[in-house]
């Protein structure tokens, strides 16, 4: 049975992690701005009202940025 390489060399651990990076820092003021925004709009009484205590606005961010990020390097 023949095996088809994959069209990409394979990554080191360390140009993953660069790579992640980049794009977590390239893309965190997206979801900065997001967040803001859901937090104003929740504030003016547009958004729904969450109970109990909430995350900081860069932790609420950086938590987003991540878990979508994470998808980009999955397979």
């Amino acid at each position: 049975m023949t095996s088809i390489a994959s069209p990409r060399a394979p990554s080191n651990g360390y140009s993953d992690l660069r790579q992640y990076r980049l794009l977590f820092v390239s893309t965190f003021p997206l979801f900065l701005t997001a967040a803001l925004v859901i937090r104003l709009g929740r504030w003016a009484g547009v958004g729904p009202r969450l109970t109990g205590t909430s995350k900081s606005l860069l932790s609420e961010a950086r938590a987003t940025s991540s878990s979508a990020l994470m998808f980009a390097f999955m397979g």
